[in-house]
């Protein structure tokens, strides 16, 4: 499980507030998986992060651009990636390889901190300078 920490805090308040969200569903996945969860399950809670984390992207996105943040084009590929693989893991789930959740468990949980840490607090200057927070 992921416990929301200020060491995640991008410092803008839209921006955590959506990361909170995420680390929910990541841990909803979490729990599925502990309490071995039918397939149809898991998926559920697959396609609710792919339908909100599309929705945080653009939020993030849009800021980037507006803001003419230098690293966007890197930044995106990144969402981009997640979101393919998370598709991935979708159609694996509905193919019938339940093995697999504990992979994507690991996945999310890591590239959720990861992704946070390393990628989002790199524009936390940007979006504060042009008023964001």
């Amino acid at each position: 499980m992921i416990k929301w920490d200020d060491k995640y805090s991008v410092n803008v308040s839209i921006i955590d507030e959506e990361h909170k969200k995420l680390i929910d569903i990541i841990n909803e996945t979490i729990l599925a998986k502990e309490y071995n969860s039918n397939l149809r399950s898991i998926s559920e809670i697959l396609v609710e992060m792919t339908v909100y984390a599309k929705e945080h992207f653009k939020t993030e996105e849009t800021y980037m651009s507006n803001f003419k943040y230098h690293d966007y084009k890197s930044h995106k590929d990144e969402h981009q990636n997640f979101s393919k693989n998370i598709l991935d893991y979708c159609k694996s789930l509905m193919n019938g390889n339940y093995q697999i959740i504990e992979d994507i468990t690991k996945y999310l949980q890591q590239w959720l901190v990861h992704h946070i840490q390393e990628t989002d607090k790199k524009y936390t200057y940007c979006f504060n300078k042009n008023g964001l927070k």
